[in-house]
């Protein structure tokens, strides 16, 4: 039995002793070379004008890829041809490159492209959105504009503020408005509030939520909540009741740039397309992972043909409330 013991006692030791020399292994992973290939990001929208009101959604960024073990900061494209197709083929809108800004240390800011044409695109057509440049493959990528979301029953009970933000006060209280959603088909949302004044121009501020009825988690929920992306999954009677309590300044700037009080509030109703919905979903889901390395990897949705990125598409219902 001794004997027998002592040998059990080896044949561990060994096995441990195999088991550490098999943790300091280095395992080498060859890495494929990166073929850099353009990249785009645009989110086409009814309104004529840009739908979250002073950010840059109306403009096509043109990138390039790099691949996993590249640490330069990311490469924007400057000298692309950019142009949005219709269902017929026909050149309906160009863009053009604003300009390298040397000054600028975000150096993806110099891949931004305006529209020339001033087209409006229409609810329920399909458009093509096609990039080309010097040493690229040319890339594409389709989509097609939702019908616009029907919003009513909109009002907005103002409270006591509960603090000042610097040289400003807040203005809070609660927003409730009702969303027709078409039974039987998948929609998508998104709520936005943003501050008028006077003469309806925006100020420069957006709402958040202090505190909203449809508490929404962390994860991949589909409660309606302000600024965030959510389907109709939740609501099958096809009435989705929104409630908020939301804060922004109470002041802001006019077109002067005059500090000035806000007198109105426009209330947002972004319905999107699938396309937008994914991206947008994908990359939060993404961004949640942050240096987590015990996360579950994510991919960013992406319909774009020989490349990456999303074309995405949304129609803005606006509804203006008086303070």
């Amino acid at each position: 039995m001794e004997k027998y013991n002592r040998m059990k006692y080896r044949l561990l030791c060994g096995l441990l002793c195999l088991l550490l020399v098999g943790c300091e292994m280095v395992q080498e992973v060859d890495i494929p070379p990166h073929t850099p290939k353009l990249t785009m990001r645009f989110t086409l929208d009814d309104s004529g004008e840009t739908p979250a009101g002073f950010y840059d959604e109306d403009r096509v960024f043109i990138g390039r890829s790099q691949g996993v073990l590249d640490g330069k900061e990311l490469e924007a494209v400057a000298n692309a041809t950019v142009g949005l197709y219709d269902e017929e083929g026909q050149l309906v809108e160009q863009y053009e490159h604003i300009g390298v800004d040397t000054m600028s240390w975000y150096r993806p800011d110099w891949g931004i492209y305006t529209p020339t044409q001033g087209y409006r695109p229409h609810s329920g057509h399909t458009y093509t959105l096609r990039a080309e440049a010097p040493g690229f493959e040319a890339i594409e990528a389709t989509t097609t504009l939702p019908a616009a979301a029907t919003a009513t029953d909109a009002r907005f009970t103002k409270s006591e503020s509960s603090g000042e933000d610097y040289y400003m006060g807040m203005l809070e209280g609660h927003l409730q408005l009702t969303i027709h959603d078409e039974v039987g088909k998948e929609n998508y949302y998104k709520v936005m509030v943003y501050a008028l004044d006077s003469a309806y121009h925006q100020t420069g501020y957006s709402a958040t939520t202090i505190r909203d009825d449809n508490v929404i988690d962390i994860g991949d929920s589909e409660k309606a909540a302000l600024n965030m992306v959510f389907s109709d999954e939740l609501y099958p009677s096809g009435i989705i009741n929104f409630a908020t309590d939301l804060s922004l300044p109470d002041k802001g700037y006019n077109q002067k740039g005059e500090l000035v009080p806000v007198k109105h509030l426009e209330v947002q109703v972004h319905q999107l397309n699938r396309d937008e919905y994914l991206f947008q979903k994908t990359r939060a889901a993404q961004s949640r992972m942050g240096d987590n390395p015990f996360a579950e990897y994510s991919n960013v949705y992406s319909n774009v043909k020989n490349g990456y990125g999303a074309l995405g598409g949304l129609t803005v219902t606006r509804v203006v409330l008086d303070l």
